[in-house]
């Protein structure tokens, strides 16, 4: 027997059927697509090798140390004018960072918030994974004509980034498939039914991410007053995971218990820019130089994920045996996602030396993004399951049908405005110390503005009837829509840096770094979804309802949050020779949450200089 007690189940049953509708939806018809899409921060963004970029000193460290490759990140002019050496080699090796488990992340612009809490979006959780890095850069800056053009030089820069992961799903799907529930949540089989899942086969749990960035530089120094520079860049990133399996399960007895589960999901995402930019420095006396930059970025990047579930489980034959349970689900979703978008950017510099140990840097960015989006999806799911089960002299029977389709194109405009500001203090105090202050305010504002047409229906019919108290119940609901999704997204981040690192030459051949930065960001998030509808049919219960032309508007509260870290850096130079020296770095980050000082990670950076 399947059921001892049918009553109690039917009663237990119809509360959970009610209530759970609330609390485990799995189809969230007004949300949007675009925010299942996967950002990175250097999506439609320069990049530059930072030979200290590790965490959040990526932001302070320019202008902050004299250095080649910092020096480029505020204009491609600067170059290498080394007047002492004609070629310049760098290589670095680094570890992973790993994220936090359950640490919320904000959807944009992208900052990562950790705390033990659970936020509604747009903070929500993500399965812990590593962030994406290059785990090699090189370099190289050479003048290749010394004796004929000694003051022009060439330069090219390379990372890749290589890294294996489990499968992360992003969590503001519009629908997941569950087996045994309709889209609602609520559950379409009994328990008794015992549907099994033994594997008999496992699948993928796989996540490979892999990108190359190129840079060239070319620059001239014109008799030593007037250096222009120029840059070429390439960025290309994909990827690409799934997760899934197929399980099978049979028993040979007289009513052949038999269940088949396969579910497959997978994710691919390709993205490339192409970058180019130039600059001008020029020495208006012996103390000050004053320069500026213009650049152009122009890309794409695209997204698709999909998605396939079939659940097969029969326990006797339908309408054959006088028991039986029988259960099938099938169901499907494929969407795309399209971003095609520019930035232009350019910048001011000024250096002021002050004395011939100090030296004042200042110089400002300013970045403006605009990309258009275009998305499309389809998502189908349905089942049918039908049980009976006989107990003494009384029958139980219940069957149930359920099916969904969402249907929706749509497209869009991302726009953003960035400035940076920084200003830093470079002080020799000895021959062997060297004192370095930082000052950085960073603000972005970032807003999405998109439409999706939507054609969805979605029904769920149950049927259950018992002899034991010639009970019966028949519920039948629907809905049937055509809509417009217009999304309205804002985010502005503001945040101050202000780093500083001591360098000391403890002997000839080694150098001893040691550097802080404490950073506060502040956030500004908002969201809006109204809902135009051409049409909505409902059916509760068999009962007709329909209303046109009518809207409604989703806003969620206005997030405002502030948030203050900690990095150190330390860090040690060993000479063994003129030609060459290796520098190892490490960079705890801390936090400040309510309940103290947490340690978020620990990066180390591995990096060689050579001068042949």
């Amino acid at each position: 027997m399947l059921r001892k007690h049918g009553f109690i189940f039917q009663t237990a049953f119809d509360l959970i059927f009610f209530m759970s509708s609330a609390m485990f939806a799995q189809y969230d018809a007004e949300k949007v697509m675009e925010k299942s899409f996967e950002r990175m921060d250097f999506f439609f963004d320069s990049n530059y090798l930072n030979p200290y970029g590790m965490g959040q000193f990526t932001t302070a460290t320019p202008g902050l140390i004299e250095d080649t490759m910092l020096n480029l990140i505020i204009n491609p002019a600067y170059g290498f004018y080394d007047s002492t050496r004609n070629t310049y080699l760098f290589l670095d090796f680094r570890n992973t960072r790993n994220q936090n488990d359950e640490q919320p992340v904000y959807f944009y612009p992208g900052r990562i918030y950790y705390d033990s809490y659970y936020y509604p979006y747009p903070r929500y959780y993500v399965d812990a994974h590593k962030a994406v890095e290059p785990v090699f850069s090189g370099a190289i800056f050479t003048k290749p004509l010394v004796k004929l053009i000694p003051d022009w030089f060439i330069g090219l820069t390379y990372q890749v980034m290589y890294q294996d992961e489990k499968y992360y799903q992003i969590p503001q799907d519009i629908y997941r498939s569950n087996i045994g529930m309709d889209y609602a949540g609520n559950k379409m089989v009994a328990d008794e039914a015992g549907i099994p899942i033994t594997d008999r086969y496992s699948g993928a749990d796989d996540m490979h991410q892999k990108g190359h960035m190129l840079s060239f530089f070319t620059g001239y120094d014109i008799a030593h007053r007037i250096q222009v520079g120029l840059k070429a860049a390439h960025t290309n990133f994909s990827r690409n995971g799934s997760y899934g399996s197929r399980n099978y399960w049979n028993q040979e007895n007289r009513y052949r218990d038999e269940s088949l589960d396969y579910r497959m999901e997978s994710r691919d995402q390709d993205y490339k820019h192409w970058d180019m930019a130039g600059g001008i420095n020029i020495k208006l006396n012996p103390t000050v130089m004053v320069g500026a930059m213009f650049g152009y970025l122009w890309g794409d990047v695209t997204q698709s994920k999909s998605e396939e579930n079939s659940y097969y489980y029969s326990y006797g034959t339908e309408n054959v045996l006088p028991e039986w349970s029988y259960y099938l689900n099938s169901g499907n979703t494929q969407q795309d996602w399209k971003h095609n978008g520019s930035s232009y950017y350019g910048g001011l510099n000024t250096e002021l030396r002050l004395s011939p140990q100090k030296t004042l840097i200042l110089f400002y960015q300013h970045r403006r993004q605009n990309v258009d989006i275009s998305l499309q999806s389809n998502v189908q799911d349905s089942s049918y399951s039908s049980y009976r089960d006989v107990w003494t002299d009384y029958t139980y029977e219940s069957q149930s049908d359920y099916g969904l389709t969402d249907d929706r194109m749509g497209n869009g405009k991302q726009r953003s405005l960035e400035r940076r500001f920084g200003a830093s203090f470079r002080w020799q105090i000895e021959d062997t110390k060297k004192l370095n202050l930082g000052f950085v305010v960073h603000s972005k504002r970032r807003t999405i503005s998109t439409v999706e047409h939507v054609l969805a229906y979605r029904h769920s019919w149950y049927y259950y009837e018992s002899t034991y108290d010639n009970y019966i119940n028949d519920r039948f609901d629907g809905t049937d829509e055509r809509k417009a999704l217009h999304w309205e997204f804002a985010a502005e981040q503001t945040s101050i840096h202000i780093p500083i690192i001591f360098t000391w030459q403890v002997a000839r051949t080694v150098d001893l770094m040691m550097g802080i930065d404490r950073t506060m960001t502040e956030w500004e998030i908002s969201d809006k979804t109204l809902a135009i509808f051409d049409h909505r049919d409902v059916w509760i219960d068999y009962n007709f309802m329909r209303k046109t032309n009518f809207g409604e508007r989703y806003t969620q509260p206005r997030e405002t949050m502030t948030d203050t870290n900690t990095a150190l850096l330390s860090g040690v130079t060993i000479k063994p020779s003129e030609l060459f020296n290796i520098r190892l770095l490490v960079v705890p980050n801390f936090e400040n949450t309510n309940y103290g000082t947490d340690l978020v990670n620990v990066q180390w950076w591995i990096g060689l200089n050579l001068y042949p």
